[in-house]
């Protein structure tokens, strides 16, 4: 239920999400990175409760997919796994760059 894309400029990962979407029925929830920080918020999960089997799409998703995990990386993984994965229904898909994991 969480899928990490990431890759060099030009790769194909916002084609291979205008397919995914293109050809689902759910509903679309983007978050671009100025907003990023609203997934760390309790508000985001309650948020979430209320858009079930939806795919959320969260650009730039370096900033909350670091080794040291934050309030928003434990809160994506909270609703990607155990009961909330199931009672939910949500598709994520976290898109990066490459550049971000090379260090």
């Amino acid at each position: 239920n969480l899928m990490l894309l990431h890759g060099d400029h030009g790769t194909g990962k916002s084609n291979y999400i205008k397919h995914i979407i293109t050809n689902s029925s759910k509903k679309v929830i983007y978050i671009p990175p100025s907003m990023l920080s609203v997934i760390s918020s309790q508000d985001f999960v309650t948020f979430v409760m209320e858009n079930k089997n939806s795919i959320i799409l969260i650009e730039d998703a370096e900033e909350i997919l670091t080794s040291d995990r934050n309030a928003a990386t434990n809160n994506l993984l909270g609703l990607t796994d155990g009961f909330l994965k199931d009672a939910l229904n949500l598709k994520i898909i976290c898109k990066c760059s490459f550049a971000a994991y090379r260090s």
